[in-house]
């Protein structure tokens, strides 16, 4: 499942399945090759599904020995992040840092003294 670069469809060399390929968007419609293995709706996130759809065949092999193989795309363009994970570092980003200030106070002077509790305070 995922990004194999395998060069040939991965039952080629022994897979049960595969759900593979080049991705438009992480957002649906994924792409036209993924109509069929990997169906999805207005909101779905490429990440999630493939998850889901692991976790399905996990699922469906759990009483019998087997390999899965997952390789996420989300490492690559287009870099397209789940818009609540976003919002929610954007956030983040945006508040003020407990240690805003200047921060060459906290490094000591080459030539001199360490600064002093009082003056990291101020």
């Amino acid at each position: 499942y995922g990004k194999a670069h395998l060069n040939r469809d991965p039952r080629t060399y022994g897979f049960d399945e595969a759900i593979t390929g080049w991705v438009r968007s992480y957002y649906h419609p994924f792409s036209p090759q993924y109509e069929k293995s990997l169906p999805s709706q207005e909101g779905d996130y490429f990440t999630d599904r493939l998850t889901d759809a692991v976790i399905d065949f996990i699922e469906r092999k759990k009483d019998q020995p087997f390999f899965v193989h997952l390789e996420h795309f989300a490492v690559h363009d287009p870099i397209q992040g789940r818009k609540d994970l976003v919002a929610k570092y954007e956030a983040k980003r945006r508040a003020p840092s407990p240690t805003a200030g200047p921060a060459f106070l906290l490094e000591p002077n080459p030539d001199g003294p360490l600064p002093s509790p009082e003056a990291l305070k101020a």
